[in-house]
């Protein structure tokens, strides 16, 4: 497996599922991590499954590309936007850029 080497002055966009437990990947989402040099690391999320907690310190991923992640909070998905209708679902960008 090769070490893949990202130029941080171009963008970079990766698809992916991330999960709050490694031992429960059961209770996943979908979300895409976004780079650019300008905004820094956004993720932004959209969650059905009504298993994730509502705050975690960790989300691990797996990518598009085949690579696994990890992004460090704390993650608060209560202050998520909310859609209600057939399907009720909590959204949001988060930005890891201080």
């Amino acid at each position: 497996m090769g070490t893949e080497i990202y130029n941080t002055l171009d963008e970079h966009e990766f698809f992916g599922e991330f999960f709050p437990n490694k031992e429960k990947y059961s209770a996943r989402f979908s979300g895409k991590i976004c780079y650019s040099p300008e905004k820094g690391l956004c993720l932004k999320y959209i969650i059905v499954d009504t298993d994730i907690p509502s705050k975690c310190e960790y989300l691990h991923g797996v990518l598009d590309n085949g690579n696994i992640c990890t992004l460090i909070g704390p993650f608060d998905f209560t202050l998520s936007g909310k859609r209600l209708g057939k399907v009720s679902t909590k959204f949001a960008l988060m930005n890891f850029r201080s």
